[in-house]
């Protein structure tokens, strides 16, 4: 595999940076040939346009300021799109607008490429030392073909990786991720991925303590407004909201799964088993442990034993399922 990089600027230089370390085949592009040298001192190889980095590489990874950037370097003759050999792959690290995310993935499409967004949660310092998270948007089978080979040696792209596609991961499920950001890392996240003006970023970079959940708040909701647009941003707001009122009524929203007869038991299921196939827990000890502690309720009530089932009269009502203190999920029949 030969990967391509263009754009080394200080998210980009950190990225590329893990991946030559780990003996990856690189060529680099910069409009700054002093940031091209450090990679080529490194053990990379440069080139002088970005069709001839396109031309000669598998994969292309591009990490560039603005969507006027990226539509700069992908498109028209001299661009990736049209340079990359048939079925190239190409990851988009820039942060983008999803106007311009979903036109440059149509465009990759009508050449034969595929384009995956991959937007980076955190600042320099991480994408340096390889702990970057890193989010997923796009083709599923193309991103699970080179998170080990590739994403893995960037950055830390989780196994609960965050997807634009609504499919993959639910308007509500996305609103709740960057809900439950860090405290130290909110005001990173809205200063980075946000289009907030900066006087008002300035002002809220002084809350503290319980503003910091207004500010996770307004976050969560710019975040999936402008992924899965304002009225599905303010439905996850609700629920969210109504969740953690105390008031799980509301469920539209809410992540779920639907079993079906040939998941029962002699007409029931028990909460283990429930809580795997929920994807709650990786495996029945994870889930008895969850439960023994005293993290799991059903219906607003803690479950008292490992030992406990649910009919399927319960199921075909519905039962939320609440995890430790943030995550809930619906399970019905």
């Amino acid at each position: 595999m030969k990967v391509g990089f263009i754009g080394l600027g200080k998210m980009g230089a950190g990225i590329c940076s893990n991946i030559v370390k780990n003996g990856i085949d690189v060529v680099v592009y910069d409009i700054n040939p002093a940031n091209m040298q450090k990679f080529v001192d490194m053990g990379a190889s440069s080139a002088a346009t970005v069709k001839e980095l396109a031309a000669q590489v598998d994969v292309c990874i591009t990490c560039v300021p603005m969507p006027k950037d990226a539509k700069g370097v992908l498109l028209g003759p001299d661009g990736v799109f049209e340079n990359l050999p048939e079925g190239g792959v190409h990851f988009d690290l820039s942060t983008l607008d999803i106007e311009t995310v979903v036109m440059l993935e149509a465009e990759a499409a009508k050449l034969g490429k595929k384009y995956l967004v991959i937007p980076m949660g955190k600042g320099p310092a991480f994408a340096a030392d390889g702990t970057c998270p890193l989010f997923g948007g796009g083709d599923k089978a193309t991103y699970d073909k080179y998170e080990e080979c590739l994403l893995k040696k960037m950055g830390k792209p989780a196994g609960n990786a965050v997807w634009l596609d609504p499919n993959k991961t639910s308007p509500f499920e996305f609103y709740q991720y960057w809900r439950n950001v860090g405290d130290a890392d909110v005001m990173k996240c809205i200063r980075m991925l946000t289009f907030l003006p900066l006087e008002q970023i300035d002002e809220m970079s002084t809350w503290q303590d319980q503003r910091l959940n207004e500010a996770k708040e307004i976050l969560a909701y710019e975040m999936t407004s402008m992924v899965h647009g304002k009225e599905e941003a303010e439905k996850a707001q609700n629920a969210a909201r109504a969740l953690f009122s105390g008031n799980a009524m509301d469920t539209e929203h809410m992540p779920s799964t639907q079993l079906t007869e040939a998941d029962l038991t002699d007409g029931a299921i028990g909460i283990l088993t429930l809580m795997v196939k929920a994807g709650l827990a990786a495996s029945n000890g994870e889930a008895r442990r969850l439960v023994v502690q005293g993290g799991v309720l059903a219906d607003g009530e803690k479950v008292a034993a490992p030992t406990v089932s649910f009919t399927a009269e319960q199921l075909a009502k519905g039962i939320v399922i609440k995890k430790g203190k943030k995550i809930y999920h619906k399970v019905t029949l």
